[in-house]
């Protein structure tokens, strides 16, 4: 199916509804494994000559990659990365706050 509609990635609804939800706090990061299968479709040609018997169709294939991914896993901060988000949050509502009263 995922080939007959030339599809990508394939992911459930399980998977994509928490992908949208993103339960958890802002800070939560989540891991999302993907496993990537090679698919080959065969195709099959007709030769284009001038004759009205050109022989049999030439067969060919096509190898598509597709990515499955599997159910999201979240994984806690390192209280560096807590840190790292509380500085640059500080530092951009300060830039913020800087430009506002330049712009004036």
């Amino acid at each position: 199916l995922a080939i007959k509609h030339d599809v990508n990635v394939i992911t459930t609804r399980e998977t994509l509804d928490t992908l949208l939800r993103r339960p958890g706090h802002d800070s939560t990061r989540w891991m999302i494994p993907v496993t990537v299968e090679k698919k080959t479709t065969l195709i099959a040609m007709m030769k284009e000559d001038g004759d009205n018997d050109a022989g049999p169709p030439v067969v060919g294939g096509k190898v598509k990659q597709i990515a499955f991914m599997e159910e999201p896993i979240p994984q806690p901060s390192t209280p560096r990365e807590c840190l790292t988000r509380g500085f640059q949050q500080s530092l951009l509502d300060y830039v913020t706050h800087i430009s506002s009263f330049s712009s004036s």
